[in-house]
């Protein structure tokens, strides 16, 4: 796997996703578009993912964390629609990682339990939900809360 959405500090490292091997993630993708006709298409799926990634899609991101000794924060909603409505496969998967410096989170607040909903405020989604026309408030309509966004920063800070 590549690791062209990391983000890396000195001392910890953020990657934006929620697998654990690159084959689940283009068979959730591509079965997200697909629906029941996936079973037609899933050989040629395969088939791509060995083509892509060939030993890479092999590699485990419960193994990196298990052998990083670095600080790693995994964010998940609960009920998150890109995963099938469930939780994140990488969390699903929390009790085979043994690094200490792993710190799970589930985001469950009502109405910030969703892909993405858990960075935005009350006004953000509310705003979103209004199905704005014409010039969208792009500052309202990404506007983070606060309170996740200092988590995110203290967790950084501590693993300075």
């Amino acid at each position: 796997m590549t690791d062209e959405n990391a983000m890396v500090t000195e001392n910890t490292k953020t990657k934006k996703s929620g697998f654990d091997h690159a084959k689940e993630q283009w068979e959730c993708s591509v079965k997200r578009f697909t629906g029941p006709a996936y079973f037609l298409i899933r050989p040629v799926n395969l088939a791509f993912i060995a083509l892509k990634y060939d030993e890479d899609r092999n590699l485990s991101a419960v193994d990196g964390i298990n052998r990083a000794d670095i600080p790693v924060l995994v964010i998940s909603a609960e009920k998150d629609g890109y995963y099938g409505n469930g939780k994140s496969p990488i969390y699903d998967k929390k009790d085979a990682v043994t690094n200490r410096k792993c710190e799970f989170v589930l985001m469950d607040k009502q109405n910030h339990n969703e892909h993405y909903t858990y960075f935005l405020t009350d006004n953000a989604l509310e705003y979103m939900k209004s199905e704005p026309q014409g010039a969208v408030d792009k500052k309202l309509y990404m506007e983070h809360d606060e309170n996740i966004m200092k988590m995110i920063c203290d967790f950084y800070e501590k693993g300075r």
